[in-house]
């Protein structure tokens, strides 16, 4: 930011300024008053500096709209609603299994796009957290198979006589 840059500037020139207001100013009230002033300018813009931080922070993480709101729900509630959907699957299949398999007939009938569609548009949803998680698992296993002893376990102490 600009004030960052005129506050940095002022921090490095202020010590100096003093100096040259005490060679110049020979009442010391006078320059003391001066001293003050310029204190209480460069608190002021700190101050100002401090403002404009908190209102951009407040901008940026306030309270989202009802847009954010909205999208910030559906994007959660998708994983959830998988899981109890194929869950509930289970459970009809158990109540009403003439209906499950009436079900099961259309699904055998579905063409093969459509079930690589749903399987493009599941892998997306479930492929970011399962890459993120496949890369910890590699890391992992690298570190072990720098380590012998992480990998084929403890071994047995040799007793030298």
């Amino acid at each position: 930011m600009a004030i960052t840059a005129v506050l940095d500037a002022i921090g490095g020139i202020l010590p100096r300024l003093f100096t040259v207001i005490d060679a110049l100013v020979t009442d010391r009230d006078a320059a003391e008053k001066l001293k003050a002033e310029l204190k209480r300018q460069a608190m002021d813009l700190d101050h100002a500096e401090q403002m404009a931080i908190y209102a951009q922070f407040a901008a940026e993480f306030g309270k989202p709209g009802l847009a954010n709101q909205i999208a910030d729900g559906l994007n959660r509630f998708v994983r959830p609603i998988m899981t109890y959907g194929t869950i509930g699957l289970f459970a009809f299949m158990c109540f009403n299994p003439e209906r499950y398999r009436a079900m099961a007939e259309n699904a055998a009938i579905t063409p093969a796009w459509l079930w690589a569609l749903l399987a493009t548009v599941i892998g997306f949803w479930f492929g970011g957290r399962a890459l993120k998680d496949w890369g910890q698992f590699v890391a992992q296993r690298g570190a072990q198979a720098a380590d012998p002893i992480a990998w084929h376990g403890p071994r047995a102490p040799v007793y030298k006589q």
